[in-house]
């Protein structure tokens, strides 16, 4: 009964998950647009003797600066063994998108074994010298190699190496001086190749924390020149001052907006005009009640304006007082024409009032303005406003429509998946039950 339950939650889920992919197929992941980082070399930028890579200094300075990582160095390489990788398609293809390189190789040259090492400190000069003639030429090509599969703009960076026996006395010194002599042609070949950063790490010598020589119980564990975990963090450090000094920036992730159409419907309006009576109270700062009538007569626009006034306070008779206020009249238009016809329009006009002691203003104008809004406007724009509304409710359906439509396929979709699966599931029963009989 378990394993049937299983199985049925197991085909619900894998149903879903296609319906999904059906439904859905324009749904992906964000891809990681940080910049690349590849480290190339042997056991120490592959973190070996570290209980995990995360402690290693690719690792570590990867996440500083923010780039992805790419760590290709592996245990044991020597230039040799570099050279036949940069050669394979695998490294060309991390190589071509890369925006940093770090190469950390030819120690094992010299010191990736016990035979080695004596052979350093005991064997003849030539030996010795063949020896470092064929590093010298590997890490040339090595070079060569490199330069020629990253982008123009890529920050290449080489680190000599350190010696992890300085603390150890004159055997010490000794191994020191053979690495030493690497060392200066890792610098040489630096200089011969121009994008190609050198850099020193050497300040971290003579510190035992930084290393797992001399520690344990055994000869080859007093020997093993690898970092410890400090000392990958020293060799971090060194690492990104030469990354910066060669024009390297932190990569800074760029924020993600999303845009989201939107459809919106613009309601256009015009306020409706507004209608006064032709005649209205209005009160003066002097606390004068007035009360206009307007007559036009001929072209010349003639206007009378007889005031009524009422007041509290008297006024002088060689004062005057302009002011200029929004006042409605009445205008009675007499037109001589066949018939005698007579109209009266209400308006509202804006117009100077002179107030003197008769009471008796007579204005010349050129011209006067009259503006009339017909009631239909206001309801034309009646009418738009509803088709307005009406079109946003039939908008805001069509999306609840959208919305059960896709709840219904996914599942519908789930349950054609689970039907589909217990009849296959029928089937291959009923065949396994036809052949045991």
């Amino acid at each position: 009964m378990r394993n049937n339950k299983s199985k049925v939650i197991l085909s619900i889920l894998f149903a879903v998950i296609l319906c999904a992919g059906v439904l859905f197929p324009n749904i992906t992941l964000a891809a990681d647009t940080r910049p690349s980082y590849v480290a190339l070399g042997d056991s120490i930028p592959a973190g070996y003797g570290l209980s995990t890579t995360a402690d290693a200094y690719p690792a570590l300075v990867g996440k500083e600066i923010n780039y992805l990582v790419s760590n290709l160095a592996e245990s044991g390489d020597t230039t040799s063994d570099l050279i036949s990788k940069l050669k394979t398609a695998t490294y060309k293809n991390k190589l071509s998108k890369a925006s940093l390189v770090t190469i950390s190789i030819g120690g094992n040259d010299l010191m990736g074994s016990l035979d080695n090492i004596l052979t350093l400190l005991y064997g003849e000069a030539a030996v010795v010298d063949g020896i470092y003639a064929k590093s010298l030429a590997n890490l040339r090509t090595i070079c060569s190699l490199v330069l020629s599969s990253v982008p123009s703009n890529c920050i290449i960076l080489f680190e000599n190496i350190y010696n992890p026996y300085e603390s150890m006395g004159s055997i010490g010194k000794t191994i020191g001086d053979r690495i030493e002599r690497q060392n200066q042609q890792i610098k040489t070949v630096c200089d011969e190749r121009k994008g190609i950063t050198f850099v020193d790490v050497t300040s971290m010598n003579g510190n035992p924390d930084n290393f797992n020589a001399g520690k344990g119980s055994t000869l080859m564990e007093m020997i093993d020149c690898h970092p410890t975990k400090a000392g990958h963090r020293v060799l971090a450090d060194l690492i990104k001052a030469g990354f910066y000094k060669a024009g390297g920036k932190n990569y800074v992730q760029p924020e993600t907006t999303t845009t989201v159409k939107k459809e919106t419907t613009s309601v256009y309006t015009t306020e409706p005009p507004v209608y006064t009576s032709h005649y209205e109270t209005v009160e003066v700062s002097t606390s004068i009640v007035q009360t206009y009538e307007v007559t036009s007569v001929t072209a010349t626009e003639t206007t009378e304006l007889t005031t009524e006034i009422t007041t509290a306070e008297a006024v002088t008779e060689t004062e005057e007082t302009t002011t200029t206020e929004e006042i409605t009249t009445t205008n009675h238009v007499e037109t001589s024409t066949e018939g005698a016809v007579s109209t009266t329009h209400e308006t509202t006009t804006e117009a100077p009032i002179y107030i003197s002691t008769e009471h008796h203003i007579e204005e010349t104008t050129a011209a006067s303005e009259t503006e009339v809004t017909e009631s239909e406007s206001a309801e034309g724009t009646t009418e738009k406003e509803a088709t307005t509304l009406k079109e946003t409710e039939k908008t805001d359906e069509k999306g609840k429509v959208k919305v059960w439509v896709v709840i219904v396929c996914l599942v519908g979709g789930a349950a054609v998946l689970v039907g589909a699966y217990f009849l296959m599931y029928n089937i291959f029963k009923y065949i396994l039950m036809k052949r045991k009989d």
